[in-house]
């Protein structure tokens, strides 16, 4: 669309005269623009990729908890530093989904990740020399030991990426699946995980490592837990328990900031 085509739609839908609807679209599309939100170019306005979903569902979070977005932004340094570049509208919506957060739990109110993506992951057990092992797997590009996982795919169930997930990334099949809880993890710039947590009672085939993944079959005792993310110490062993539990937690990069637990 061109801005004349926006600013027509906008007077008719707000009953303003061709001056100011021209005058509100430029002030509103310069905003979106900011925010990394629309793309422009000889061909007219259009949406710039996924910023548009992550930046309306944030604004619709604002206004529907009558908070204001982002106070002083004229000063916040993403504006004004020459390095910045196009990274300048991710920058503020850090900040904007992280001014979210601290306003939902000051507000006791639910802030749900303007970006989710459903998740798996599976504790493989076996005994090894007589003594429980459990399975884990160095991810190189994260730097860290974690349980077998990975995205759900569109139309897949989470136990049959589970089973995926264990073939790609290990090669094996794991068997007697039995979920055992959820995870829900939330980051400040507005992504978020839905985790389904799995345990295995066996598995086909010796686990392989892979480009995506190396095995380590640990003892209880020895599981590396200095080279894990921050939330594994809170409901792992929950799982090597054999409990059911939900859990949420809000990190900044790898730092953990905030969590809640429950057992079922």
């Amino acid at each position: 669309m061109t801005l004349a085509q926006i600013a027509a739609r906008a007077g008719d839908a707000w009953s303003l005269d061709a001056a100011q609807a021209l005058a509100t679209t430029q002030a509103a599309l310069a905003l979106l623009h900011v925010f990394g939100v629309l793309d422009e170019n000889d061909e007219g306005i259009r949406a710039g990729g996924q910023m548009p979903v992550y930046f309306l569902r944030s604004l619709d979070w604002y206004l529907r908890n009558g908070a204001t977005m982002l106070d002083g932004w004229r000063d916040h340094r993403s504006l004004h530093e020459p390095d910045a570049g196009d990274a300048r509208g991710p920058l503020l919506l850090q900040r904007i989904e992280r001014r979210r957060l601290v306003l939902a739990q000051s507000r006791n109110i639910e802030a749900t990740p303007s970006r989710e993506q459903a998740a798996v992951l599976v504790l493989v057990k076996a005994v090894i020399d007589r003594r429980p092992h459990f399975l884990f797997q160095w991810d190189a590009r994260a730097g860290q030991y974690q349980l077998i996982g990975g995205r759900i795919e569109p139309g897949e169930t989470a136990e049959a990426c589970a089973v995926r997930e264990a073939q790609e990334e290990l090669c094996i099949t794991p068997t007697g699946l039995e979920a055992m809880g959820e995870l829900r993890f939330q980051f400040v710039d507005g992504y978020g995980l839905h985790c389904h947590v799995f345990r295995a009672s066996g598995l086909e085939g010796t686990p392989t490592a892979t480009a995506e993944a190396i095995p380590l079959w640990t003892p209880l005792d020895a599981i590396p837990w200095s080279s894990m993310w921050a939330d594994d110490a809170h409901w792992l062993p929950l799982l090597l328990a054999g409990q059911r539990f939900q859990g949420r937690f809000v990190f900044d990069g790898d730092a953990m900031l905030d969590l809640e637990l429950a057992t079922a």
